[in-house]
């Protein structure tokens, strides 16, 4: 195949013996590796903008080369040269497996599961503070039937979330009370348009997808959903802190 007008072979053939190495590894990594993960979930396709996965991102599980990679016959030494690459990918493999045991031991150990206790206790008092309320799967059922009564603006987000956390649970300090989702709410409850649409955060690692519905299809979080007095679902699909998008956006939606 070609590159930029150049066969790979002409283009491996002008490269110093250090570099052509180099090109093998990119060569293989472009059409020989494999990472193997699970497949990703139905739903909206994620935005490269919004980070965090929901489920979270399959971790690779498996590196593996082709049994045959093809190689400029003019190279100095292909085979050892692959080899050499093939020794560093299972070196790899060995060193992520160490990990991954170290990772799950410290995971088990007291000291971690003190951790994630303290962690869970300060984030339930955090979450006390807020008056932004909670979406239920009840309610979620009823906004998408048309049955709740208003119109709705609910956040979907998870705890473990970084982005998720500086927007729907506290600010960049830690102060649950200044968390923009609460401000936004604060702003839309003093404007005439706004005043008479719901904002809800709905925490997906408490609801799961089973109490998710249907009519509201998302992969990436955070993620917001403006959900009219009738029932339709429309997602917000600009930045979660600009304010001005987001009323811009719910009020071009709100029912008359």
């Amino acid at each position: 195949s070609s590159i930029s007008g150049y066969t790979c072979k002409s283009l491996v053939c002008s490269l110093p013996k250090m570099s052509r190495l180099c090109f093998v590894g990119i060569i293989a990594s472009a059409s020989a590796l494999s990472l193997k993960t699970d497949p990703a979930p139905l739903g909206h396709l994620a935005s490269a903008d919004e980070p965090c996965q929901w489920p979270g991102a399959s971790p690779v599980t498996a590196l593996a080369l082709a049994d045959e990679i093809a190689v400029d016959e003019e190279m100095s030494d292909p085979k050892a040269e692959l080899k050499s690459y093939q020794n560093a990918i299972a070196e790899y493999k060995l060193k992520k497996q160490a990990f991954e045991t170290a990772k799950a031991n410290f995971l088990k150990s007291p000291v971690a599961m003190e951790f994630a206790s303290a962690e869970a206790k300060l984030m339930q008092s955090g979450e006390a503070l807020l008056d932004t309320p909670a979406a239920d799967p009840a309610m979620l059922a009823k906004a998408v039937a048309g049955t709740f009564g208003k119109d709705v603006l609910v956040a979907f987000y998870a705890p473990w979330c970084p982005h998720c956390k500086t927007f729907v649970l506290h600010d960049q300090k830690g102060n649950p009370m200044n968390a923009p989702l609460e401000n936004l709410r604060r702003d839309m409850a003093k404007d005439d348009k706004l005043k008479g649409i719901a904002v809800y955060r709905a925490n997906v690692a408490t609801l799961g997808k089973q109490d998710i519905p249907a009519k509201l299809p998302f992969q990436s979080i955070p993620t917001m959903f403006f959900i009219k007095a009738k029932g339709d679902a429309i997602k917000y699909n600009g930045n979660p802190h600009d304010f001005a998008s987001i009323k811009t956006f719910a009020g071009g939606l709100a029912s008359k």
